[in-house]
């Protein structure tokens, strides 16, 4: 047997006999750690590692990045130059000390994002290719003009800018044929002298060393490297190498993998041969076409105007698409042998791992995962904050409501094709609203993550800031995963949780007998490429197609990936199945042909394609429902109630036990729906539930295949079917649903006890209140800390085995009786069961205690830069505070 399947045997015992999974840095989250200005020294580094091991922390991204100093006080303490003797002996210590705590290291090749230095030479520095087009009128045109017209607009310019004026043109304002575009001299001075005073001039110029990296920090903030030129990378990443290696010896001793962000290469897409590779790959020379396939841009390359020049006629405007495209493919493929390839040679070459966002701007968004060893994904808290995760679930956009980015279903089917289980994620993004984030969203959005097909977190992220940088001292972003929020102490439940969760799903293959097919070559033909993983394509663009698609696969039992037309050249049919890569897939579904532009066709008719039909404007759930039912299309489970909210995943062990991880997307509502598995799935094993929160696993009641499935708010289970050779428990409880919908409320009318304890300020207050409320409605309407209830109950009030329902709480609670402990809620129902045994005749003394986050309090620091920059002038509204209950009462049934 392989050693990883004696692992993973080994593993199934510790779950079934206890449930308890194996301590592993591979499964516990890791943290960006952001080291800020490189303003690090060693005590500080050693306590921020304990903290961090001590709330359950695998291991760790070094992240070298800008200081904010717009907003954060530097004390003073000075920034050491990235890959100095000072900066390497720091993070020499990190190093050292992360392998005494059993932690692994990442670490981050350069700093902030994408690769640059300050002396890197003009040659090796990225390029941008820009068109400028505008109507003749006659007036006398200087180059100086054509030049800040299309000044690009990046996020950190570079004072060494150089522009070069290509080539020049002059066209009429409707185009029919090539032969139209009228070539003209360069000028020899600053003066244009356009033949004729009316259609339209275009001008192709060129800018050198036009931007430099986002946040980087000193030693590795200078110009952008050109990751077109494989030189040029080469040259910075050795220089990186040997800088590590002269100071610690070889770097496989030291790190798991090398990281590399996600590529957002400010529209960078020109290098010096550029034109040559494309006249030796697509045939043709790209000049004479390349003004008319180029928009106008703004920021990051992003197209503010796709009307831009002349008008095409329909056959030109159908030629350029086609030139575009090539255009867009060639770049593609620059990008990959000479930034992936040198990248992943680099590292592999050291011992190292890769991992990687392989995406970005002209990347190929699925094929550039494929080859490294930890591809990543990205799930983002704000768009919570701004799109309302767990509180809806469109069609209409399909970025309002979920976590996960649709990069990340790309990027997991990149690795299911190639084999690897370890799909990390940067969880959960966090640039908006830093102080309000939950443990509750957080596990929220990290299901949400898993279900696009990631298996490990990587919390975004933990600052590096020292004690005496004061509240709420350095912060760069994050969801303030900081020893000073009120909510740390309980952050190893949601740790142990993800932890639990990535050891399942680590060692199984998600089920995907579906693939559909992502239309990028005829996005590109007709818009070019967008930054991922936020693409502005114009609304109506068939670019949601297959991500509103793969939910609704998924949401009706089935499992898909995603695969590319350029895959599709390659695959191979073997007893009718499609064929990419690790693969196999028993269909085939591809957008009607309407939605892709005309050039690019259906592929190979021998493939088991689906078109889908009659693509709804709307509600892709039940749509798909209907289809699926209507073809016989593969699904696994038969779920009779789809929901929007109600999501799932199926997997299968190396031991061939079948996983399905269903999960609950709302934060407010519970969904149910009656479940049937297959003669396939069930006849002959054992069928379990497992709850990863709880640590619990239980036995699964099923008749005829079927079980009534309920899921509380926020909460997630493993079902598990396991096969006779399992060493399973005899002594385990039956799963039953915590069904309360219904029942009758009793509420408790009783005074309460209240404690406060400011988490910052440190003060303590002792109150009485008649009814509980939402503290806002009070003198405390700013606290932030811990609220401590206490009552005294007669027990005839609640008689011999009530459930107790705090309603809602805000945020953690602990409910103790009598001075016993009933168990931390950090997310869903706050409901408890099972106390009866607690109680005793006369008063029993109920004790409640409530964790807030901290932001209704950082309201009040008006004087504070970091909440100006976070919270003020971003006008984010306070929050509900403290134990509300049922209608100002805690109740009980």
């Amino acid at each position: 047997m392989h050693l990883k399947h004696c692992i993973f045997a080994l593993y199934m015992l510790a779950v079934t006999a206890t449930a308890q999974p194996p301590a592993d840095t591979t499964t516990r989250p890791f943290v960006r750690w952001w080291w800020n200005g490189n303003k690090v020294d060693s005590a500080e580094i050693v306590r921020e590692l304990d903290l961090l091991h001590d709330a359950g922390i695998g291991g760790v991204e070094i992240n070298p990045i800008e200081f904010p100093a717009k907003r954060c006080d530097s004390l003073g303490i000075p920034s050491l130059v990235l890959l100095s003797d000072e900066w390497l002996d720091m993070l020499h210590t990190a190093l050292s000390h992360a392998k005494r705590l059993d932690m692994q290291c990442d670490l981050l090749v350069g700093s902030g994002w994408p690769f640059g230095a300050e002396d890197i030479p003009m040659q090796q520095r990225a390029q941008v290719m820009l068109t400028y087009a505008a109507p003749l009128t006659g007036e006398v045109l200087t180059v100086d003009q054509l030049f800040r017209a299309v000044n690009p607009q990046v996020t950190v310019p570079n004072s060494e800018r150089q522009f070069e004026l290509v080539a020049l043109w002059v066209a009429p304002d409707s185009i029919t044929s090539i032969e139209e575009m009228e070539a003209l001299p360069l000028p020899q001075g600053d003066t244009l002298t356009p033949s004729r005073d009316s259609g339209m001039l275009y001008a192709l110029i060129r800018c050198r060393s036009f931007a430099s990296v986002i946040n980087g920090a000193p030693g590795a903030s200078g110009p952008i490297v050109d990751h077109l030129n494989a030189q040029a990378v080469r040259s910075y990443l050795e220089r990186v190498r040997h800088a590590l290696e002269n100071r610690l010896g070889p770097m496989r001793h030291w790190i798991r993998a090398y990281f590399a962000d996600s590529m957002e290469l400010e529209g960078s897409n020109w290098t010096d041969d550029f034109a040559q590779e494309f006249r030796r790959r697509r045939g043709y020379d790209l000049m004479p076409w390349l003004p008319l396939t180029m928009f106008k841009t703004g920021r990051l390359g992003e197209v503010v105007d796709y009307r831009y020049g002349s008008r095409l006629s329909p056959t030109m405007k159908t030629t350029v698409a086609r030139v575009r495209h090539d255009f867009e493919l060639t770049k593609a493929e620059l990008l990959h042998e000479r930034y992936t390839l040198t990248f992943l040679d680099w590292c592999h070459s050291q011992g190292v791992k890769a991992r990687a966002q392989a995406y970005g701007r002209g990347f190929f968004p699925l094929e550039s995962s494929l080859q490294y060893d930890i591809p990543e994904g990205e799930s983002w808290t704000t768009n919570y904050l701004r799109h309302r995760i767990g509180q809806e679930m469109p069609d209409s956009d399909y970025r309002r409501g979920r976590a996960y980015t649709m990069i990340n279903k790309v990027v997991s089917s990149a690795a299911h094709q190639s084999g690897r289980r370890l799909v990390s994620a940067e969880e959960m993004t966090n640039t908006y609203r830093l102080f309000e984030t939950t443990l509750e969203l957080l596990k929220l959005g990290s299901d949400m993550s898993a279900i696009s097909g990631t298996t490990h977190s990587v919390w975004h992220g933990f600052n590096y800031s020292p004690p005496s940088a004061g509240f709420p001292g350095w912060v760069q972003y994050g969801s303030f995963l900081n020893e000073q929020n009120p909510w740390w102490p309980y952050f190893h439940l949601l740790n142990e949780y993800r932890s639990r969760t990535s050891a399942i799903l680590q060692q199984a293959d998600m089920q995907t007998p579906i693939a559909i097919l992502l239309p990028y070559d005829s996005l590109w033909a007709q818009y070019g490429v967008q930054t991922e993983p936020f693409p502005n394509y114009p609304k109506g663009s068939p670019y949601d197609i297959p991500f509103l698609l793969w939910e609704a696969v998924h949401k009706n039992g089935a499992g898909c990936d995603f695969v590319s037309r350029r895959q599709l050249d390659t695959a191979t049919i073997r007893d009718g199945k499609l064929i990419v890569g690790c693969k196999s897939y028993s269909l085939l579904l591809t957008p009607p042909p309407d939605t892709c532009a005309p050039i690019f066709n259906t592929p190979h008719p021998q493939l088991p394609v689906v078109t889908v039909p009659d693509l709804p404007d709307r509600n892709y759930l039940d749509w798909y429902r209907l289809t699926q039912q209507k073809l016989n299309l593969p699904h696994a489970v038969s779920i009779n109630e789809p929901n929007p909210y109600l999501l799932q995943n199926h997997y299968r062990n190396d031991r061939g036990d079948d996983i399905f991880f269903v999960v609950n997307a709302c934060l407010h509502c519970a969904v149910s729906s009656t479940i049937a598995f297959p003669n396939a799935i069930h006849q002959g094993r054992s069928a379990w539930v497992y709850n990863a929160a709880s640590n619990q696993k239980q036995k699964l009641p099923l008749l005829n295949g079927s079980f009534w499935l309920y899921l509380p708010p926020a909460e997630s289970l493993f079902i598990l079917f396991e096969n006779p050779d399992s060493d399973t428990s005899d002594h385990s409880t039956t799963w039953n649903p915590p069904y309360y919908e219904g029942m009758d409320y009793h509420p408790l009318q009783t005074e309460w006890h209240l404690t406060l304890n400011h988490a910052i300020e440190g003060w303590t207050r002792d109150t009485t209140i008649q009814q509980l409320c939402d503290l806002r409605q009070t003198q405390f309407k700013d606290f932030s800390g811990t609220l401590i209830y206490t009552a005294h109950i007669p027990y005839d009030s609640l008689g011999p085995d009530p459930i107790i329902d705090l309603g809602q709480v805000y945020d953690i609670c602990e409910l103790k009786i009598n001075g016993t402990s009933c168990g931390v809620k950090w997310y869903g129902q706050r409901i408890y069961d099972n106390i009866g045994p607690l109680l005793h005749p006369g008063n029993n003394t109920i004790e409640i205690k409530v964790t807030t986050t901290l932001n209704n309090y950082v309201h009040t620091l008006t004087d504070n830069k970091v909440v100006q920059h976070f919270v003020l002038k971003r006008n984010i509204p306070t929050t509900p505070v403290g134990l509300v209950g049922i209608e100002g009462h805690l109740s009980f049934f």
